[in-house]
C-alpha cells in the first residue's frame, strides 16, 4: 500500500474533463489504436483535455507503435497532437515503440545536460533507466532521441495530413488496415532525418561528447535486440563495434569476439560488457575476471548466466548444471537483462537434460516457479516440458498441464501432446487430438 498512490478506475476522457486538479505529468498508454474505442484516445479533443489538466511547464507523454503501420497514420497522429502541444519531441523507447514527449511551453523541457544528470542521481529513476534501458549515464538516455520540432514540422510540411477528431476519426481504422502486416514506420529513418538538420539532440551538442552518444546508440540497438542500422560517416571504431553487435545478434559468437578483441571494450557501458562475456562463453573462452566482476556488480543475474554458458561450452556439466540453477533462482527475484543471454541458458538447460538425464530433475524443480514479472514465461513453461521428456508419465503430463489452455501451436508438440494424453486416458486427450488434426488441416 502506497498512501501517495491514487487509483482511479474509469473512462479516461472522462477523468479528464471532470478532473479539478493540474497535473505536472499526464502519461497516455493505452491499447493498440485499432481496437475498438482507442482511437478516441489519439483525437484532437481528447489532447485538448489532456492540455487543459496539464501544468504550463508540465509534460504530456502519448505512447505510439512504430510497427504495423504505415507512415501516413503516423503523419496524421503527429499532425493531430501537433495541433495542441507546441512543443514535441520523439524518443525511442523499444524496437517498435516512440514516445511524443509534450509540453505547452519551452520551459517544460530544460535544455541543459546538468539537470538530467542532477534527475538520474534520484534512485527510482537511476534504477528505471538501468533496468528499463540498460543505461546509467546522460548519454546513454540521449541515444533513445529521435528527433524535435524542426523534423516533425518539416516532414509535416512535406504533405497534406487530416487531423484526427472526435467527429471523423481516422485513426481506429488507419491502423486496423495494417494489422498483422509487415509495413513499419521507419524510427531510424526519422532521426537520420533529425541528423541531417541538427535536431537529433534534446540539449546543445557541446555540451555531450557526440562520439560516447553515437557509441551508446549503437548499445541501444543492441539492446532493443535489432540489428545495428549502415549509417555514413560512422568512425572506424565505431564500424567495428557494430559489426561486433550484429554478428552477436546473429549468433555467430566466435566472429563477434574476433571483433571484440580488435577494439577497446567498454566498460561503463552494461550492454556491451554483457555481449562481449557472452560471446565469449558461447565461443568456449575464458572470461577474463574483471568482466566477470563488473557483470556481477553490474547485474548478478546476467553473471550467473554468463557463467553457466562459459561452464557448459567448457564440458564442465555438474559445475554448468549448478550455475544453470542459480541462474534460474535469480530470474525469480531479478528479471532484468538480456534475452539473449536468458534464452541462451534456457536452451543450454535443454541440451545439459540430453547429455545427462539425472540433471532433468533439478532443472524441471527449479522452473516449476514462474520468473519475477513472468519473465520468458511461455519459453520457460515450453523449456520445461522439453526437460520433462527425460522424467517420469507423472512429471510429463504435469509439465503439460502447465502449457494449457494456450498450447503453443507448434506440430511437434501437439504431436507429443495428444499421444501422452491419449496413453494416460487423461481428460484432455480428445481435445488434443482434435487440435492435432486442426493444425494439420491448416498446414496442407
Amino acid at each position: 500500500y502506497n498512501p501517495k498512490l491514487h487509483l482511479h478506475f474509469n473512462d479516461a476522457r472522462e477523468f479528464l474533463l471532470t478532473a479539478k486538479k493540474q497535473y505536472d505529468l499526464i502519461v497516455s498508454e493505452p491499447s493498440n489504436p485499432y481496437r475498438a474505442g482507442i482511437a478516441n484516445l489519439y483525437t484532437r479533443e481528447f489532447y485538448q483535455s489532456v492540455s487543459s489538466r496539464l501544468n504550463q511547464s508540465g509534460l504530456f507523454l502519448q505512447w505510439v507503435q512504430g510497427y504495423e503501420v504505415d507512415d501516413r497514420t503516423v503523419m496524421i497522429v503527429l499532425q493531430t497532437i501537433r495541433s495542441v502541444f507546441p512543443n514535441i519531441q520523439i524518443w525511442r523507447t523499444k524496437t517498435g515503440d516512440m514516445v511524443l514527449v509534450c509540453g505547452k511551453s519551452a520551459a517544460a523541457f530544460p535544455e541543459d545536460v546538468a539537470s538530467l544528470r542532477r534527475n538520474m542521481k534520484e534512485n527510482t529513476i537511476r534504477e528505471g533507466l538501468n533496468r528499463g534501458w540498460g543505461v546509467d549515464d546522460a548519454e546513454g538516455v540521449i541515444a533513445h532521441y529521435v528527433c524535435g520540432n524542426t523534423t516533425i514540422d518539416r516532414l509535416l510540411s512535406e504533405g497534406s495530413y487530416p487531423l484526427n477528431q472526435d467527429d471523423r476519426n481516422l485513426l481506429e481504422y488507419a491502423f486496423a488496415k495494417t494489422v498483422g502486416k509487415t509495413v513499419r514506420f521507419s524510427i531510424q529513418d526519422l532521426h537520420l532525418r533529425a541528423v541531417q538538420t541538427q535536431d537529433d539532440s534534446p540539449v546543445p551538442a557541446d555540451q555531450l561528447s557526440q562520439e560516447t552518444i553515437a557509441q551508446r546508440r549503437l548499445a541501444m540497438y543492441l539492446f532493443l535486440g535489432t540489428v545495428v542500422p549502415n549509417e555514413k560517416h560512422r568512425s572506424e571504431t565505431q564500424q567495428l563495434r557494430a559489426d561486433a553487435f550484429n554478428l552477436y545478434l546473429a549468433k555467430r559468437y566466435a566472429d563477434a569476439v574476433a571483433r571484440f578483441q580488435r577494439m577497446d571494450i567498454d566498460f561503463t557501458s552494461a550492454i556491451e560488457l554483457t555481449a562481449y562475456a557472452h560471446a565469449l562463453a558461447e565461443a568456449g573462452e575464458s572470461v577474463p575476471d574483471r568482466v566477470m566482476q563488473t557483470l556481477n556488480e553490474n547485474n548478478p543475474t546476467q553473471a550467473a548466466a554468463v557463467q553457466a554458458i562459459a561452464l557448459f561450452q567448457q564440458r564442465q556439466y555438474d559445475r554448468a548444471a549448478d550455475q544453470i540453477l542459480t541462474t534460474f533462482q535469480l530470474l525469480q527475484a531479478n528479471p532484468w537483462g538480456s534475452s539473449q543471454l536468458f534464452d541462451a541458458v534456457l536452451q543450454k538447460s535443454v541440451a545439459l537434460s540430453d547429455i545427462d538425464s539425472s540433471k532433468a530433475l533439478p532443472i524441471y524443480k527449479q522452473l516449476h516457479q514462474p520468473f519475477a514479472l513472468y519473465r520468458l514465461e511461455d519459453k520457460r513453461l515450453l523449456v520445461r516440458y522439453v526437460v520433462s521428456e527425460q522424467l517420469e508419465k507423472i512429471q510429463i503430463v504435469e509439465a503439460l498441464k502447465s502449457l494449457e489452455p494456450n498450447v503453443p501451436w507448434k506440430g511437434w508438440l501437439l504431436e507429443s501432446r495428444a499421444k501422452i494424453y491419449a496413453a494416460a486416458h487423461h481428460p484432455l486427450a480428445a481435445q488434443a487430438k482434435s487440435d492435432l488434426q486442426r493444425f494439420k488441416s491448416w498446414n496442407r
